[in-house]
């Protein structure tokens, strides 16, 4: 079985999602290739991943007007809007599909989705092919209406079936399987050792700042503030590739000799800072939130997001799954509130756990397996 990925660049979430699932269809001997949806253009794959970076930072707002316009709207200006934002996509992706001959595509995006899409319908796509795609949040991002030829949309959950019906889905086309972690995101019980190999001090509770691959956020306030509760605490900070607040916070760091905080930039083993960890305190996008899932860590979702990560968080505080900051100053009491309260700690553990499917990517993998061998024998 061959497996064509199609991922796109704005944020790392998409790209995370792409590896896991890569990585799972590897371990089970079946053959992968990952291609950028814009993969035609390196310039253009950077620039639309700068443009949402910008304004996801600059102009959050404005990201929420436009998600909230064009949300349930299926008015032809958005279908002329998103063939326009998908120009020369078709072109590329049909010579990938035509060059590679997949077995299962798979879509980490729904402007890919609905490229694959447009394909399909245009009956330019071998019948035989199984096309998919993945939700990569618990909630329903806009233009999906305009993906509805795929064979089958994977789903964090139930809890999105009736809208994405409501969009043009059948049912039998909505598979809950969850959203899928790379496997060395882990529970781990004995951090002890775990933290001696990181240098953190091993008897401390330990906080773990995350912003993403791009660093986002005013980490030297969060750290400020969750000194001024919390004294004897380790606190990690990963920065991402922002090196301006790496700086920022080294300097702070020397400035007052801290010990206790340990500065980090872009690194490759985030998930044993994140074992290593007794609370992360993070953003809310769907793959950041699987991966704390997976490591099974009470988590503090900040202040300042774009609406799918609003939408995330709010679900997540309903269903007693996490805490959550509405500003900066919440952070540090919410920290040492966690750091008191151990029954609290792992009564959020315990529901994240059952909220989401810890073993997603491997029963992704068995669906399209199972999929793709039901094919064969349809052919025979």
């Amino acid at each position: 079985m061959k497996i064509l990925i199609i991922t796109m660049t704005c944020g790392e979430g998409h790209n995370m999602i792409a590896r896991a699932i890569e990585n799972e269809f590897k371990k089970n001997n079946f053959e992968t290739k990952t291609i950028q949806l814009y993969g035609f253009d390196e310039k253009l794959v950077k620039n639309k991943n700068n443009l949402f970076l910008n304004i996801y930072k600059h102009f959050p707002k404005l990201y929420d007007y436009l998600w909230n316009k064009v949300k349930d709207k299926k008015y032809k200006k958005y279908s002329k809007f998103v063939k326009w934002d998908t120009k020369n996509c078709d072109k590329y992706v049909l010579s990938q599909i035509n060059e590679y001959q997949p077995d299962v595509i798979f879509c980490t995006h729904v402007n890919a989705s609905i490229v694959l899409s447009n394909l399909i319908v245009e009956n330019k796509i071998d019948k035989n092919i199984i096309t998919s795609s993945i939700l990569t949040d618990f909630c329903i991002h806009p233009f999906w209406n305009f993906s509805t030829a795929i064979d089958y949309l994977i789903i964090p959950n139930d809890e999105v079936k009736d809208e994405l019906i409501e969009k043009g889905y059948n049912e039998e086309q909505l598979i809950p399987l969850g959203l899928p972690s790379n496997d060395k995101f882990k529970y781990i019980e004995n951090i002890f050792e775990l933290r001696r190999t990181l240098n953190l001090d091993e008897n401390k509770f330990t906080a773990l700042l995350i912003n993403g691959g791009a660093g986002l956020g005013n980490t030297l306030k969060v750290v400020k503030n969750i000194l001024k509760f919390n004294q004897d605490v380790n606190i990690i900070c990963i920065n991402g590739r922002n090196k301006k607040m790496y700086n920022i916070i080294q300097n702070y760091i020397e400035k007052n000799n801290l010990k206790c905080v340990s500065n980090l930039g872009f690194v490759n083993n985030v998930n044993e800072y994140m074992s290593a960890s007794d609370v992360i305190i993070s953003k809310a996008g769907g793959s950041s939130l699987s991966e704390v899932m997976r490591v099974q860590k009470p988590i503090i979702i900040r202040e300042k997001l774009i609406i799918n990560e609003k939408i995330n968080k709010k679900l997540l505080i309903n269903k007693n799954c996490c805490l959550g900051a509405d500003k900066i100053e919440d952070i540090g009491p919410l920290v040492k509130k966690l750091k008191n309260d151990e029954k609290l700690r792992k009564e959020l553990v315990n529901n994240l756990i059952k909220f989401n499917n810890s073993n997603a990517a491997h029963d992704i993998v068995n669906f399209f397996e199972k999929k793709y061998k039901e094919k064969i024998e349809q052919n025979n």
